[in-house]
């Protein structure tokens, strides 16, 4: 048992990684790759989704978070870069307290998410509407 202990004292992480790069140099080059791939794959993986459903969703959020409310959504589309957003074609945008007056048309409004809840629309947190 001690002599276990004392190899384990003596691994060294650092140590580690240098001797796998010294051994396999095309190891490092080919990890990255495949962690590049595995992060697009995460963010591109909702755009293949189908967003009918997403205007609702997308209009309570709106709604609860900024007090807007959304009206005759055209289109909505999702984007990953530069960051993951929604691009809404066409919308019309009321305040919540005035629901007769119309405060803008907007053309392309860009709703920015977080990344965390990507894949579970009913966890989707908006940060920021931009037109």
């Amino acid at each position: 048992m001690k002599n276990y202990l004392a190899k384990t004292q003596e691994f060294k992480i650092p140590d580690y990684i240098l001797n796998f790069r010294k051994n396999n140099p095309f190891a490092a080059i080919i990890l990255s790759i495949i962690l590049v791939f595995l992060i697009l794959l995460y963010f591109s993986i909702p755009a293949f989704y189908s967003y009918e459903s997403f205007d609702k969703e997308i209009q309570k959020k709106v709604s609860k978070d900024f007090k807007l409310d959304l009206r005759n959504i055209s289109s909505v589309t999702y984007l990953m870069l530069p960051s993951p957003h929604f691009l809404i074609e066409e919308c019309d945008i009321y305040f919540i307290n005035d629901p007769e007056e119309k405060v803008l048309s907007a053309k392309y409004l860009k709703i920015n998410i977080f990344s965390k809840n990507l894949h579970k629309k009913e966890k989707l947190k908006i940060f920021k509407l931009k037109r």
